[in-house]
């Protein structure tokens, strides 16, 4: 192409991808002189990058509004520091919204070549002039409809990713001081809907993707003990409000009566590490550990107790000898005819949780057979009650889990600070 005549050149080069226009101007002083690449250029190649998988991952559609957590090689371009960064980046109007998206193939955008025009300002402003005269709505809809595709298929093609030239990280919204603009008037807490970055200018608190997760240590550590999407767990939690200091300390859902903490005085853990050191690092880690899974251990403990001590309730309320939990007890274990009085739930919430196992299925025969006759009823108890019949096992095994990583840390603080610095968490 080197040796063509120059007006052949000018024909090609804007038949070019923004890809290959980047690519070119690189290969040579000339076409680097010719072509001049911008920095428009250089930000389409950008964009055009982040729609191949070995660089951007996955096209995500979300076409039904579900909450996505895209794979971790999901990555995006941004605008202002001209990087492709994780997914992880970028807050959740950057990536969803459907001006913001990456454009699928059949999208009109990925249909377009590069915006490169030979000559002046004016013939650009020209070129500009037409594209936008050839680029409406109403002749990209005329052009498609033989396709078979539906109006609205064809607009959403049409509008999707026309703003992604706009998009930009949260660290270069923070530079920018995009955040600074949005923030309140009095520079508090503003946590009044739940879709808002709150905080304040200089701490902003950004909502990212809405993530469910299982218990606060699984919120706070995410990835140090990690959870198997397919392992059983009582329940899971969904955090509703844009940032919290710290569960234990409840606050309302929605962050109305949260208090803003003193944000200023807050550090990052690289920070922290080199104010104080490493190991005051890992010992505020640990503590910060402790303090939620003590918190769920106590949580669950709490659930354990109230279905034994149930026991003792639901015997007042049957009139029968025969269906009385003594007698239950009896008839399931042969073994405890020759004690003279059978444990009590009181009695069973004390024992070893490998032996209260076996009272447990006991308890779940019971409970259904005051159901069947009419004594008990599902509906009459709490929930908490029917995740101790229901999720025991699950929980019992959960509580020595967390009691299991809780020794584990404190005798190997360094994976908390490994952690905490950003290392290798395979090693944890």
């Amino acid at each position: 192409m080197l040796f063509l005549p120059l007006d052949i050149q000018l024909l090609i080069i804007p038949n070019l991808t923004s890809i290959s226009l980047i690519s070119l101007s690189q290969t040579n002083r000339y076409f680097r002189h010719l072509i001049n690449p911008q920095r428009k250029h250089f930000l389409d190649r950008l964009l055009e990058l982040e729609c191949l998988r070995e660089y951007g991952g996955e096209i995500i559609i979300n076409r039904y509004r579900r909450i996505i957590v895209p794979d971790k090689q999901v990555s995006y371009a941004c605008a202002h520091c001209l990087k492709i960064v994780p997914h992880t980046c970028f807050d959740n109007h950057a990536l969803l919204r459907l001006r913001y998206r990456k454009p699928p193939p059949e999208s009109r955008s990925r249909r377009k070549l590069c915006d490169w025009t030979p000559g002046d300002a004016k013939s650009q402003g020209l070129k500009r002039q037409a594209n936008l005269r050839n680029g409406t709505l109403a002749r990209w809809i005329s052009f498609n409809s033989s396709l078979g595709t539906s109006q609205a298929k064809l607009e959403e093609l049409y509008k999707i990713d026309s703003r992604r030239h706009r998009r930009l990280c949260n660290e270069c919204k923070f530079v920018t001081s995009a955040f600074a603009q949005n923030a309140p008037l009095n520079g508090g807490w503003q946590g009044s809907h739940r879709d808002s970055n709150d905080g304040t200018a200089t701490v902003p608190a950004v909502k990212c993707r809405q993530r469910r997760c299982h218990d606060n240590t699984e919120r706070y550590f995410p990835g140090l003990f990690p959870i198997g999407a397919d392992e059983e767990y009582p329940f899971r939690q969904h955090e509703l409000a844009a940032f919290r200091e710290g569960y234990p300390d409840s606050y309302d859902s929605n962050g109305r009566d949260f208090r803003a903490p003193p944000f200023e005085n807050w550090r990052c853990n690289r920070c922290f590490a080199d104010a104080v050191g490493e190991e005051e690092l890992g010992r505020q880690l640990l503590a910060f550990w402790k303090k939620f899974a003590d918190y769920e251990i106590n949580s669950f403990d709490e659930i354990v107790k109230e279905g034994w001590y149930m026991i003792e309730n639901m015997s007042n309320k049957v009139g029968d000898e025969s269906l009385s939990w003594e007698q239950m007890v009896r008839s399931s274990r042969p073994s405890t005819d020759s004690l003279d009085v059978v444990p009590s739930g009181k009695h069973i919430y004390q024992m070893h949780p490998v032996h209260r196992l076996s009272y447990h299925e006991i308890f779940a025969k019971w409970s259904a057979m005051l159901d069947d006759y009419g004594w008990s009823s599902r509906q009459e108890h709490t929930r908490s009650f029917l995740w101790f019949i229901d999720e025991y096992e699950v929980i019992e095994k959960r509580i020595m889990e967390l009691k299991l990583h809780t020794r584990s840390l404190e005798n190997h603080p360094e994976q908390l600070v490994l952690y905490g610095l950003g290392g290798k968490m395979s090693r944890i």
